[in-house]
C-alpha cells in the first residue's frame, strides 16, 4: 500500500511525457509566460510538472518557486537544483504573504481542479499578488470541438474543459482585469477541411466557420491582472 502513491506518480509522469510534447516544444510554449514574468516577479508556478518553466526562469535569473503534487516530479526537480515544494492547492499558498508575488502561473492546471479548488486558486492568487500582478492561465481550448470532444479526454486525470467565459467571470469576481485572452497553438497543417480559392465565396465562408469551430487552436491563454 505504501508504494501506491509512487506508482501512480510514475504512471502520470509517463502520461505527461506522452501527451504534453517534447521538452523543446513545452519550453517554446512557456516562453510568453517567461517574458511576462521578467517584469512581474517573484513567481509561483502551480502544477510545475516537468519544470520547463522553472528552468527557463532560472536561465533568465527570474526568482520562482514551483509546486506540484507528484512526488516523482518534485524529486527529479530537486535533483536538478530547482526550488520546488511538494504541495497542491491551497497548501502551496500557505505562508505566502499578501501582496508579495509578481505573478502566478497555472499552466494546464485548471482542467484538473474540482470547482471548489478552482475558486481557491483565484482567491489565493488575488491575495498573494501585488497590485498589477498577473495570474497566467493556460488550459485546453474548450471552444475547439476537436479539443473538448476528443483530445481533452486523452488524459484520464482531466475533470472538465474550462470555458473562457467562466474563467473570465471568476477572475472579475476576484478583482482581476483581463489583459489577454486568446486561443494558441493551432493544430498541424492538414487538420482543417481543405478549400480552394476558386470555390464559391459563400462556401468558403461556411467551411472557414466550420474549421474555426471544429479545429480551433489547442489551448487557451488567459492573462489576468490584479486591479
Amino acid at each position: 500500500a505504501d508504494n501506491e502513491p509512487r506508482t501512480a506518480d510514475f504512471i502520470y509522469r509517463r502520461l505527461e511525457d506522452g501527451l504534453r510534447g517534447s521538452d523543446a516544444e513545452v519550453r517554446a510554449a512557456m516562453q510568453p509566460y517567461v517574458e511576462l514574468a521578467r517584469t512581474h516577479s517573484p513567481v509561483l508556478d502551480i502544477g510545475t510538472g516537468r519544470g520547463e518553466f522553472l528552468a527557463l526562469c532560472r536561465e533568465g535569473s527570474i526568482p520562482v518557486r514551483g509546486f506540484d503534487t507528484n512526488e516523482r516530479s518534485i524529486a527529479d526537480l530537486k535533483k536538478r537544483g530547482l526550488d520546488v515544494v511538494l504541495a497542491g492547492i491551497p497548501q502551496c499558498f500557505a505562508g505566502v504573504p499578501a501582496g508579495s508575488i509578481g505573478s502566478v502561473l497555472a499552466a494546464h492546471v485548471v482542467e484538473h481542479l474540482p470547482p471548489e479548488i478552482l475558486f481557491t486558486l483565484f482567491g489565493e492568487s488575488a491575495r498573494v499578488l501585488k497590485p498589477g500582478g498577473l495570474l497566467m492561465i493556460e488550459t485546453p481550448n474548450a471552444e475547439s470541438l476537436l479539443v473538448s470532444a476528443s483530445e481533452f479526454w486523452r488524459d484520464p486525470t482531466h475533470l472538465a474543459p474550462r470555458h473562457p467565459a467562466a474563467l473570465i467571470l471568476l477572475g472579475r469576481e476576484h478583482g482581476f482585469e483581463v489583459q489577454e485572452v486568446r486561443p494558441v497553438h493551432p493544430f498541424p497543417e492538414g487538420t482543417r477541411l481543405a478549400i480552394s480559392v476558386t470555390d464559391d465565396p459563400t462556401l468558403r465562408r461556411v467551411v472557414e466557420a466550420i474549421n474555426n469551430r471544429l479545429f480551433g487552436p489547442q489551448d487557451l491563454r488567459l492573462i489576468l491582472r490584479k486591479a
